[in-house]
């Protein structure tokens, strides 16, 4: 086990710490790397996300991931993970309960348009529930 060696030097009566142990201080959070790299790669969590989720500076999750050389996940592929994850609530809000995207959006808290593009991209044609209910109260 690799010790750090903790200097502190007094400049005008405050405590700094070396610059070698600030450098390292995310190494502290190194037994939970199996766990950020689960979160990361398989749950397309976000730092901040598991930095909540483990009880650490998000800060230290990216340079652990980035120090193991841990894949970079992109903005493209979680979004994508996003959708895949959404599209059976969505589906079943909107063509079982007949709700409209504005009411779907609310619950999920997502907007209009991207429950659209997750319906479409799974084959799915959007019905317009609010034109429907209008045309109905015209007759």
């Amino acid at each position: 086990m690799n010790y750090v060696i903790i200097a502190k030097v007094v400049i005008a009566g405050r405590r700094r710490y070396s610059e070698e142990y600030l450098g390292q201080t995310y190494r502290r959070h190194e037994h939970l790397l199996h766990e950020m790299v689960q979160l990361y790669q398989n749950e397309m969590k976000t730092f901040e996300q598991i930095g909540e989720a483990l009880g650490v500076p998000w800060w230290d999750v990216k340079r652990l991931l980035r120090e193991y050389g841990v894949q970079a996940v992109d903005r493209a592929s979680r979004a994508k993970y996003e959708r895949e994850k959404d599209f059976q609530a969505i589906y079943r809000m909107h063509y079982e309960q007949k709700m409209t995207f504005g009411e779907i959006g609310q619950v999920l808290g997502r907007s209009s348009p991207y429950i659209r593009r997750v319906l479409i991209e799974h084959g799915c044609t959007p019905v317009n529930y609010g034109q429907a209910q209008f045309r109905e109260k015209r007759r």
